[in-house]
């Protein structure tokens, strides 16, 4: 018989709970930090090296970086079987002939010398998210599905763009009746002057895509795929139903001036996020539920973040609209855990994370609330 002091000394990590959920917790703090962080980081580079350099050749160099990303992008998914001489080479070519049109288009073209919302895109959904979800897959084992979905398998694509869809509109309504023309939105930005609906899109589809695809990636390619083999499919599309949602809190209540402040709110909120995953992957996985529910699973943890949601309004009837926005993002990842599961595409949460950022976009959401209105 094992005395029991000696099997005290059995370490806590050997929980299943702790080894699921522990890594997924590490993760959402690195990924949230550098959401908050990276950006301003990269600015402030940006900005220093524009006193030395001038802004035309940084900027120059901004859009090469750009285009050398979005060819990297390009030959990671289909460059597979191809020469790394020839990659690499193509790749160097790239950020050149980048580099060169882009310093002269700059001396010619009224464009910005720094694209702040394509440079934050892509270090929040490129960085921050995509590479950093593709890390956590590979140390975790498993692999992200970058192939699109199946022909037959259309349809649930369909149903998940049109939920997420409805579901942002839903929010938009909301928008219209609070009846403010300007607000600070809950993503944290003012709305501006009206422009056009052409212009608006243009300006909101390229971040919409990046950060939509890096969300898909990191939540659904790399924590759902994970936790899929640990605690079942349906405990996985619950709990990533709940860990999107109530992530969005730290929108709310992280943007602090103090970095130090910021970070322990973003840990804060991330595992109470972690611990709502953890009690809705519970909940899902009790009752009759199997592998063909993941609809049921997904409703779970809407149920979960929309009672923490519920107490948040209880407290703070003003953040009403934000909660509204909580809302309507738990539904957007609630459809795309469902689709993921379903498809086994990380396209198809794209999709739908895709559309979230672009209906709530802020000018985007303050042309549509002025039409419903």
């Amino acid at each position: 018989m094992v005395p029991r002091p000696l099997r005290r000394t059995v370490p806590a990590s050997d929980s299943p709970a702790v080894s699921a959920y522990g890594p997924v917790f590490a993760l959402l703090v690195a990924s949230l930090l550098l959401q908050r962080f990276l950006p301003a980081v990269v600015r402030t580079v940006v900005d220093r090296l524009s006193a030395v350099a001038g802004p035309q050749a940084v900027g120059a160099a901004v859009y090469a970086v750009l285009a050398t990303a979005a060819y990297v992008a390009v030959a990671g998914h289909w460059g597979r079987g191809v020469e790394w001489d020839a990659l690499l080479s193509v790749g160097g070519t790239t950020a050149l002939v980048g580099f060169a049109g882009a310093y002269r288009l700059l001396g010619a073209a009224a464009l910005p010398a720094f694209p702040d919302d394509a440079v934050s895109a892509l270090l929040v959904g490129g960085v921050a998210m995509g590479a950093l979800g593709v890390g956590y897959a590979r140390l975790r084992g498993v692999g992200v599905r970058f192939t699109g979905p199946a022909r037959d398998a259309l349809p649930v694509a369909g149903a998940v763009g049109l939920v997420a869809a409805v579901a942002c509109l839903g929010w938009v309504a909301a928008l219209a009746a609070r009846g403010n023309a300007v607000f600070l939105g809950p993503v944290g930005g003012v709305f501006g002057p009206r422009r056009s609906a052409a212009a608006l899109l243009a300006d909101a589809a390229l971040p919409a895509a990046l950060v939509g695809s890096g969300t898909a990636v990191l939540y659904n390619g790399a924590v759902q795929a994970d936790l899929r083999g640990r605690v079942g499919p349906n405990g996985a599309v619950a709990a990533v139903t709940a860990l999107v949602g109530l992530g969005a809190v730290q929108i709310r209540v992280g943007g602090r001036a103090d970095p130090v402040a910021t970070a322990a709110t973003v840990g804060a909120v991330a595992l109470a996020a972690v611990f709502c995953a953890f009690v809705a992957a519970r909940a899902a996985a009790a009752g009759p539920l199997d592998a063909d529910r993941p609809a049921v699973a997904a409703a779970v943890g809407v149920v979960v973040v929309a009672l923490v949601l519920g107490a948040v309004a209880s407290v703070r009837p003003a953040d009403g609209l934000f909660v509204a926005y909580g809302l309507a993002l738990t539904v957007v990842a609630a459809a795309a855990g469902v689709g993921y599961e379903r498809t086994r595409s990380v396209w198809v949460p794209a999709l739908a994370f895709a559309l979230q950022r672009l209906l709530t976009d802020a000018g985007v959401a303050l042309a549509l609330a002025s039409a419903v209105g």
